[in-house]
């Protein structure tokens, strides 16, 4: 892995930035990645989004291309990968019984 080193930053945004990584758990130098990630990762393109048929006309949706924008957001907050489906179904069918 590489190392960047950055200069002049203001106090102000690294006390915004430690604020951020005690929020999530994380450490500064943890949080300063998950944020720069989610700077150069692209915003989901509405028209890739659908996969099924029934989809489709979901694909064009400017309210759904920011919603997922958004979710796409609050993913980063949170630390390791993303759940997969079948981790999701188990876990509501672990607490629905």
């Amino acid at each position: 892995m590489a190392t960047l080193t950055l200069h002049d930053v203001p106090d102000e945004l690294i006390l915004k930035l430690k604020h951020r990584a005690r929020e999530h758990g994380r450490s500064l130098v943890h949080e300063a990645v998950v944020c720069l990630e989610s700077m150069v990762q692209p915003s989901p393109d509405p028209k890739t989004v659908a996969k099924a048929p029934q989809d489709a006309d979901r694909a064009n949706d400017p309210v759904l291309a920011a919603e997922l924008a958004e979710f796409a957001e609050m993913r980063s907050w949170f630390k390791g990968p993303p759940i997969d489906e079948a981790e999701l179904v188990a876990a509501t069918e672990r607490d629905s019984h």
